[in-house]
């Protein structure tokens, strides 16, 4: 979906299947997701902000909506450590039904609320609350599907999708997130990765650790 401005550029792009010509009146700078997403032509939908990257086949992310009528992430950014933190709204996994549509007009009525009282209003907030009140089945979706390079993070086997708002973050991630597939963590401001083995343990070898340096 997009607007006039994009909309035969869109057209061009030979990876899309469908263009679909959406118009808004943009009062805050995170609306465009808030007012569309309900409009989905599909069944089941996957939403990622631009500044997502996949590196793995994650087509078997769409097996949590055999259990759940929505997925999202943990936020990665969070003010205050709680078992109730703001789920991240830079990827919304969701089934089109019509409780999920509820959802989303309400985020968008409470976002447009928000954005009254202050214009750099976040929208995930929002999100999270209109989830929480809800009696939507909600998933919160592992790491590894949703891996932000720009801060510290752990991951088990193959990350799927990644995001930044740095390239040379998404480059690093292409070529060294998934050398090894055991336990690690990640530190992109030590330029390192830290492998932990652990799981080899099961199959006799000798637990084990191993460093990762990238140029950043």
């Amino acid at each position: 979906m997009t607007d006039e401005e994009y909309i035969q550029q869109a057209r061009e792009v030979k990876c899309f299947d469908k263009v679909i010509l959406k118009k808004t009146e943009l009062l805050g700078k995170y609306q465009m997701k808030v007012d569309w997403i309900k409009h989905t032509p599909f069944e089941e939908t996957l939403y990622l902000d631009a500044d997502t990257l996949a590196i793995h086949n994650m087509q078997d992310i769409f097996d949590i909506l055999k259990y759940f009528d929505i997925a999202l992430p943990r936020a990665s950014f969070r003010k205050k450590a709680s078992p109730l933190s703001d789920l991240s709204s830079s990827m919304i996994l969701f089934k089109n039904t019509p409780e999920i549509r509820q959802i989303f007009s309400m985020w968008r009525s409470e976002y447009l609320l928000a954005l009254e009282k202050n214009m750099d209003a976040g929208d995930q907030g929002v999100l999270t609350k209109c989830i929480y009140q809800s009696t939507a089945r909600c998933y919160v979706i592992p790491g590894e599907y949703h891996f932000n390079t720009g801060l510290p993070c752990v991951a088990h086997g193959p990350v799927r999708l990644v995001t930044a708002h740095k390239k040379n973050y998404l480059e690093i991630s292409q070529r060294y997130l998934n050398k090894s597939l055991s336990h690690r963590a990640y530190f992109p401001l030590l330029s390192t990765i830290y492998v932990d083995n652990a799981d080899q343990t099961l199959s006799g070898l000798p637990r084990q650790s191993q460093k990762i340096s990238f140029k950043d």
